[in-house]
């Protein structure tokens, strides 16, 4: 072998070895797969949720589940996602493969594999609730910002399950900030439950479903939310919102029940609210004669 050709080789021995030089801290290119594929699902808890842009301190317990389930500490993720930045080559291939894993979990999401039909809903009844338009556009044109809506019905009762349904498209050039979409039961006394979704001015038409059960023995007041809220305008407007529905799922068998339920709990709370001790100063007293 000649001179040249033995350096040939020490080069690729060495630039070989090299790159196999891995810390004994580095996790594994197929560890670093599965805790990136698990990140990724994280995240998309989070844009369902409405809270993927808080910052991460609120977050961290979470991220912090998905290593413990790997079996590794935040030390050792974040030396290994240095060392792996280091060795983009390297990287680039594992991050192929996370977006492969990414993929399939998304086709089994689509697929039903992790939403199985609910068996207990077999026995409800079903009912749209939504009276207004199915669709509406706004444009610089338009008289208001915000799609909001109320529903009142003297049906709504403890047990329902309320389910709003649109398809939202906001073009990149809408002034909004912020956008969402809300769903939110509210009940006499004040109290309410809701459920925030995040909405992006990206110029794609997206599905949105929000889900909500009446938890609460107190009377329903009205189901409410919005198609399109923000944080504000800044002048321009472009979107469109269609397919509109908000679907009432309940147990029609057992309505008169639930109905007897809620009428006794209010009842209870309304004679807590009233109840007192005399007042001498309400007591009436006899007029001297």
């Amino acid at each position: 072998m000649s001179k040249g050709s033995r350096l040939v080789v020490l080069m690729v021995i060495f630039v070989l070895a090299a790159c196999n030089n891995r810390p004994a801290e580095v996790i594994s290119d197929e560890q670093m797969c599965q805790v990136l594929v698990d990140m990724h699902k994280l995240d998309g808890v989070f844009f369902q949720k409405g809270i993927l842009y808080i910052p991460d301190s609120n977050k961290e317990k979470y991220y912090q589940s998905v290593l413990k389930k790997h079996a590794i500490t935040k030390a050792q993720f974040d030396s290994s996602m240095v060392w792996f930045t280091r060795n983009p080559d390297r990287f680039e291939k594992v991050y192929a493969n996370v977006m492969e894993g990414v993929k399939r979990f998304k086709n089994d999401v689509y697929c039903g594999h992790y939403h199985p039909f609910d068996t207990t809903l077999t026995n409800y009844s079903k009912v749209n609730l939504w009276k207004g338009p199915r669709h509406y556009t706004l444009t610089s044109k338009s008289v208001r910002t915000h799609l909001c809506f109320q529903v009142t019905d003297g049906k709504l009762l403890l047990g329902d399950i309320y389910v709003l349904l649109f398809r939202q498209l906001i073009e990149k050039g809408d002034s909004c900030v912020d956008p969402y979409a809300v769903l939110k039961i509210n009940y006499e006394g004040g109290k309410s439950d809701s459920i925030v979704c995040k909405a992006y001015h990206d110029g794609k038409w997206r599905k949105f479903k929000l889900r909500l059960t009446a938890k609460s023995d107190a009377r329903i007041k009205s189901v409410s939310g919005a198609l399109l809220g923000s944080a504000g305008y800044k002048g321009k407007l472009n979107a469109k919102i269609d397919s509109v529905a908000l679907v009432r799922l309940y147990e029609a068998t057992a309505q008169d029940s639930l109905t007897k339920r809620v009428e006794k709990a209010n009842s209870s709370f309304f004679q807590r609210i009233f109840k007192h001790s005399p007042d001498s100063s309400l007591t009436p007293t006899s007029q001297p004669k």
